[in-house]
């Protein structure tokens, strides 16, 4: 994992958008027939940033399941820590826990230090996070570009104009802290966070994303974390394709820009 994510720190260098690499390696692979789980590729650069040599990694990662490893990474990631004033002596007894602890003990362990830590839950996993991000994205970009009568329907009942238009004004706010101060005034939690458990509905990763990206806006620290971790040129795309799909007419707008865009690209291209 750690080899992987040096991998990607390294293309990231030369990749055309160097704030999100892995789309760009998701897209290359997606065209090549290969499918690979968003997660796993931010997992990898997770380790990487916290484990600044591979001898370290190994030494830690010995014998410890990657359901293990993935379930931990959000609170040894030093951001958590450091954010949440974490000791450092807590973190030892959870590492010490990984090599020969059940999966069901380590989680146990795990949901105890956010409970004392992070008792709200602002404490995003970011690579998760991106992981939703992405599957969402890629589902609206699939059902706007199909227009899929039937998708596009429960999407319509599923999300209300207003969710839409609060939840687009979130994703803009966190482009900079200028358009959070200017925008932040104007949204609301009621609307873009349930009550109650987290939906199963045919949009739930879009409902997680927004719902997350809440708790992350709450945070100054977290709001540029985020932007480090994850940058927002998919945040964009992902608000372009929430406001397309809510009425055939918008779809239509929508097609007819992405057509100049590609026009234009290949005549620089």
């Amino acid at each position: 994992m750690w080899d992987l994510g040096d991998e990607i720190r390294k293309y990231g260098q030369f990749s055309a958008d160097r704030l999100d690499a892995i789309a760009e390696i998701l897209t290359y692979l997606n065209m090549e027939g290969i499918r690979s789980q968003p997660v796993l590729l931010k997992n990898a650069e997770t380790a990487r940033r916290t484990w600044r040599d591979r001898t370290s990694f190994v030494k830690f990662a010995e014998n410890v399941s990657y359901g293990k490893l993935k379930a931990a990474m959000p609170l040894l990631d030093p951001d958590f820590g450091s954010e949440r004033n974490v000791p450092s002596a807590e973190l030892v007894i959870l590492v010490q826990l990984l090599p020969t602890a059940t999966y069901e003990s380590v989680l146990t362990k795990i949901r105890e230090l956010r409970d004392k830590y992070d008792p709200v839950g602002f404490s995003v996993d970011l690579d998760m996070f991106y992981q939703n991000l992405y599957s969402s994205t890629e589902k609206l970009r699939e059902m706007v570009e199909t227009n899929d009568g039937s998708e596009l329907q429960k999407y319509r009942d599923e999300f209300s104009p207003a969710f839409v238009l609060q939840s687009r004004k979130l994703m803009a706010s966190m482009k900079t802290e200028e358009s959070f101060d200017r925008l932040s005034k104007e949204m609301s939690a009621n609307g873009l966070v349930s009550k109650g458990p987290r939906t199963d509905a045919s949009n739930g990763d879009l409902r997680i994303v927004i719902e997350d990206l809440w708790r992350i806006s709450r945070s100054r620290h977290s709001r540029v974390l985020f932007r480090e971790r994850i940058g927002i040129s998919r945040l964009g795309e992902l608000s372009s394709l929430m406001k397309a799909a809510m009425s055939d007419e918008e779809i239509k707008q929508y097609l007819k820009s992405q057509s100049l865009l590609e026009r234009i690209r290949s005549a620089n291209g």
